[in-house]
């Protein structure tokens, strides 16, 4: 017969209180093929996350659970969570406390009648390589993607392979902004039948998948307080239930947060609106349109080298917009130097002010500027760290109010820039940044960038290439339906302009 999951934790845990849509997603683990739950802050996420992993090894023989998250921090919190349901369990789990669980640092196996069970196991995955998630086949699996909105599709695509009908998968985190399997889940797939929601068999008796929401209001400290004013009487304040989301926190997250968070952090829905993207059709609009002065000198410069059949892109901007773009293929690659050094001339923009892209090529390019021609240009690394700063100004970025050190707000030196590029932009904070509508490419390109974020609230893009041939991930060249050469130029300049104030003599490798 098969065992209640509840009922399971009310005799091994009778102290620990889950409130109704904490046992509707531990019901569902149990239940249905996909559980996939977009949740908002401080509503106990990680701790259903820690119960439903301990308590689907406790209950199936043999069984590997494999728990994915984005970074080692997270990791930790999920697992802080699962040791402390080991630790406060009624009756002895570890074996250092006669039980008969082998726990190590996110490794737990155990003994089964004496004998080490050699197949079942609890492991904590942060996966840099999708192949680490694969190859954990068993007669009963569990995967838990946790902070899913930082997944990868290859994540999703690794564990399919050891994954059989009947095995359980929690799909859980805030939705962020992003492309991937978990916002499918939950809104439907593009181009696809996929609609998202609840799905079920034709008979109707198996739920494929069943998406549960977390929101602010389910909090019940949010609901007796929101009860309390419905009924006319003053907010008691009362703590229902210690660790998750006051009333008093609710009510100031609705004051002072922007409409965009409060979707995401209160009301677990995807934000949808123009601030998914990172150009947004407006910002397109009026960067077209502005009036600039007419006596304008550039003064900084980005070049995207290429191979191939990709284009080769000089760009020269001032601070008040784009003036000029020369792209072309460069079958010989040989003449991109001097090609630089014409194209700088022309402008009379000089070396320490022009901005190379390291890759494809650029590396080359740039040690022959520097080495033969004493042109000493600056390099630019874009899938390198972010630049080292501390803004208040980034702060709306993450979804910690208490941190603002960029290595949160960026994922890499990508999204860094292009992100620079859409503040620069933005017409509702400064002047603008004029793309005069002639550069109909540039504007094709900028277009489709969708505004996204990984699990810990840092904004990413797309990568420029997918890793593998057949593969169907999102990728910038997906997206534009080319590489972005002329985007890629646009925000080395602009980087540039704003973060490559150096000292005269360049040859700055960021």
């Amino acid at each position: 017969m098969p065992i209640d999951p509840l009922k399971l934790a009310a005799e091994f845990w009778p102290d620990v209180t889950f409130y109704k849509e904490q046992c509707d997603i531990i019901q569902s683990v149990w239940d249905d093929d996909e559980t996939v739950v977009p949740a908002g802050n401080m509503l106990g996420k990680d701790f259903v996350g820690g119960f439903v992993a301990v308590a689907y090894f406790m209950t199936h023989q043999p069984c590997r659970v494999v728990t994915s998250s984005v970074g080692e921090r997270h990791m930790d919190v999920l697992w802080n969570e699962m040791n402390r349901f080991i630790q406060t369990c009624k009756y002895p789990l570890t074996t250092a406390q006669g039980g008969p669980w082998i726990v190590n640092h996110r490794h737990i196996r155990r003994m089964h009648k004496g004998q080490l069970d050699t197949i079942s196991y609890i492991k904590g995955i942060v996966p840099e390589k999708p192949e680490s998630l694969q190859g954990h086949h068993a007669r009963y699996t569990l995967w838990m993607c946790d902070e899913a909105s930082g997944a990868a599709n290859s994540h999703a695509e690794m564990a399919d392979t050891w994954q059989k009908p009947g095995d359980a998968r929690l799909v859980i985190g805030n939705p962020w902004a992003c492309e991937n399997f978990f916002k499918w889940a939950v809104m439907g797939r593009p181009g696809t039948p996929d609609k998202g929601g609840n799905l079920f068999s034709d008979d109707g008796k198996q739920c494929y998948r069943r998406v549960i929401k977390i929101r602010a209001q389910d909090s019940p400290n949010v609901r007796l307080g929101l009860a309390e004013e419905a009924d006319g009487r003053k907010p008691s304040h009362t703590e229902v239930l210690p660790g998750v989301l006051s009333y008093a926190a609710y009510l100031k997250r609705r004051k002072l947060w922007s409409h965009q968070k409060q979707c995401v952090s209160l009301d677990a829905e995807f934000y949808v609106g123009s601030a998914e993207m990172l150009f947004p059709l407006d910002w397109l609009n009026h960067s077209n349109e502005l009036v600039i002065p007419t006596s304008r000198k550039a003064k900084y410069m980005g070049v995207d080298t290429a191979e191939g059949g990709d284009n080769t892109v000089w760009l020269a901007i001032d601070e008040h917009g784009l003036l000029d773009i020369k792209s072309q293929k460069t079958p010989n690659t040989a003449i991109i130097p001097a090609e630089t050094m014409a194209f700088a001339a022309k402008h009379g923009i000089q070396a320490h002010n022009i901005y190379f892209d390291m890759g494809g090529g650029g590396k080359e390019h740039h040690d022959v500027l520097h080495h033969m021609h004493n042109f000493r240009v600056n390099g630019v690394r874009f899938g390198s760290a972010p630049t080292p700063h501390r803004t208040r100004a980034m702060t709306p970025l993450t979804q910690r109010d208490e941190e603002d050190d960029t290595r949160y707000v960026y994922k890499n030196r990508r999204a860094e820039m292009y992100h620079l590029l859409s503040l620069a932009m933005n017409p509702d904070t400064g002047p603008g940044f004029a793309i005069p509508g002639k550069y109909t490419e540039l504007r094709r390109q900028l277009s489709p960038i969708p505004r996204q974020y990984d699990g810990e609230g840092r904004l990413f893009l797309p990568p420029k290439n997918a890793k593998k041939a057949d593969s169907d991930e999102v990728t910038m060249r997906s997206l534009i339906g080319c590489s972005p050469d002329e985007a890629d130029a646009l925000v080395l300049a602009v980087f540039g302009w704003k973060k490559g104030k150096r000292r005269p003599g360049g040859g700055v490798i960021f």
